[in-house]
């Protein structure tokens, strides 16, 4: 095996802050922080979810957009692009009725509602009333995700409850589906309705490799998280014996750290002295604790109020590394040797950051060195913004794996783990993510689409003896492939063509929008990857190669 990359190394305060230049200086109570292109102009921006107080409604508070200048110039405020001043603890950037522009999803709180605002050519539009449900809401944090299958992305909610979360019975689990025209409805018989005290966060993510989404959930006043598994359909079943249990859990994040195909998770604040824990996958979407092995006590900070966490590849090893955001700790790395974590300091040069509640990455600048936004809250401290100075530029390729096939009626469905060893997922992180094959009609290359958490998938017409592979190339330039793999299909009808209204024949191959078809014949890969250079497509050339015998 040859590996060309960046060999690790100790860097001094590896992202600058860049705030008086970007932003400038925020004021208000800041929750999490979203990350997406707002306005449609290949940039990514940066939207804070403002509105405080801890367990009951502050004064209402703009959802604060900063638009993306370009690399060297400020962030311009949109302050109300969002609506009026509001309370919120989520917004999503993502474009949820799939029509290729960005919609931001915001989440109602306090008795509020959550409100929809429609990207397009000219702008968004407040899409609220017609296309979400009309409650009152008291959301902690939502996901996005194809719930059901169906093609299409639906949305689930982590709910208080009314009153004071600290005290009050809690919020079952919402789930909103997609109608299949970018219009959401509530359905309250798809989630267990076992209630759920004060969550700051959810997941969504295939835990047990059967390619639809699960749901795990965090809880602060809980004796313990809660997983739910999906049986199909969005059915989302509660499962108390999946997870080790802990009180005061504040996050999840979903990674493949041991590299054996299975997705692991990290948590927040509800291990020993405040630490953190690390859940292993044993295989079928339950886990055990690794913490001793992977997250020891001279990894972890002692009594610091940590609030959330995110995979990044700090140091362009391969391996997914840890970035927590803590409220009054040091904000801080954890690097993965591939067997354990070591502490990381020092990472921020600037000022101290002692009201850290979200944290997200980007690539603000196009330098493709990773970026870090900051939101805080609970104490008068202003946003942040962190440039990468001296973290290397991303020169990984994007990891892919599994990916499986299966035989559908007219072709096949096609399903991958894709991401870029970040978290989380979006689709910015790549300019492509595609289906790559080979059938009786000649070579085609698909897009294939994200449906939640690190999954995507294709449904494509093809026919006969089929090769196929799923190929990446991320923002950086930066591609990969699986390995390529043959399925067989029923060959091409002997039939004559059919026509369309000028006489001429159809097209034999192309995308299908419905679900996921018949499963015959199926083909998994769970192995190793094949890497190989492709054209570059962003900012720079590949400059990564992994050879496997």
């Amino acid at each position: 095996m040859i590996i060309v990359g960046w060999a690790w190394c100790a860097f001094a305060a590896p992202w600058e802050d860049r705030t008086a230049a970007t932003i400038g200086e925020t004021a208000g109570w800041s929750n999490k922080v979203e990350v997406g292109d707002v306005d449609g102009d290949g940039l990514i921006d940066v939207v804070f979810a403002n509105g405080g107080d801890y367990a009951t409604p502050g004064d209402p508070e703009d959802t604060t957009v900063f638009l993306n200048g370009g690399a060297g110039q400020p962030f311009v405020a949109a302050p109300g692009l969002l609506g009026a001043p509001t309370s919120t603890r989520a917004v999503k950037i993502r474009d949820l009725d799939q029509d290729g522009h960005n919609d931001v999803l915001v989440a109602g709180n306090w008795g509020g509602q959550a409100r929809l605002l429609l990207g397009g050519d000219g702008g968004l539009v407040d899409a609220s009333d017609t296309h979400l449900p009309r409650d009152p809401q008291y959301v902690g944090d939502l996901e996005v995700g194809d719930l059901d299958l169906d093609g299409d992305l639906d949305v689930v909610l982590a709910t208080w409850g009314e009153g004071n979360p600290l005290t009050n019975d809690g919020g079952a689990l919402g789930v909103w589906l997609n109608d299949g025209d970018g219009k959401w409805r509530a359905d309250d018989t798809l989630a267990d309705p076992v209630l759920i005290g004060m969550s700051w966060d959810l997941e969504v993510e295939d835990l047990d490799g059967d390619w639809d989404l699960d749901v795990v959930v965090s809880c602060k006043v809980c004796s313990g998280s809660f997983l739910f598994r999906n049986h199909g359909e969005a059915l989302l079943v509660h499962e108390p014996d999946a997870l080790p249990q802990w009180g005061n859990n504040y996050d999840f994040e979903a990674m493949d750290l041991d590299g054996d195909g299975d997705v692991d998770l990290v948590t927040i604040n509800d291990g020993a002295q405040l630490g953190e824990h690390v859940l292993l996958n044993r295989g079928d979407g339950t886990f055990e604790d690794g913490t001793d092995t992977w997250l020891p006590p001279d990894a972890q900070e002692a009594w610091a109020d940590d609030n959330v966490a995110v995979f990044l590849d700090y140091d362009q090893d391969g391996l997914p590394d840890v970035l927590i955001g803590s409220l009054n700790g040091d904000d801080r790395v954890l690097r993965n040797t591939g067997s354990r974590f070591e502490l990381v300091t020092g990472a921020f040069e600037g000022p101290n950051s002692p009201g850290t509640l979200g944290v997200a990455l980007a690539d603000f600048d196009g330098d493709a060195r990773i970026d870090v936004a900051m939101s805080q809250g609970e104490v008068t401290s202003a946003d942040l913004l962190f440039f990468g100075v001296d973290v290397p530029p991303d020169v990984g390729p994007p990891s892919i794996g599994p990916v499986v096939a299966e035989a559908s009626d007219g072709g096949m469905v096609v399903r991958a783990r894709v991401h870029d060893t970040k978290s989380p997922v979006l689709t910015s992180d790549f300019s492509e993510v595609v289906l790559e094959f080979t059938d009786e009609a000649g070579p085609h290359v698909v897009p294939l689409a994200w449906y939640g958490g690190s999954a995507w998938w294709a449904s494509v017409e093809a026919a006969g003896a089929t090769s196929w592979q799923v190929c990446a190339t991320d923002a950086a330039g930066n591609a990969a492939c699986s390995p390529e793999a043959s399925i067989e299909l029923e060959p091409v009808d002997t039939e004559p063509p059919t026509t369309d209204d000028t006489g001429a024949a159809k097209d034999g191959c192309g995308c299908a929008n419905g679900g996921p078809g018949s499963a015959a014949g199926l083909v998994a890969l769970i192995g190793a990857l094949t890497w190989r250079r492709r054209p570059a497509q962003g900012r720079g050339a590949a400059r990564f190669a992994v050879r496997l015998p």
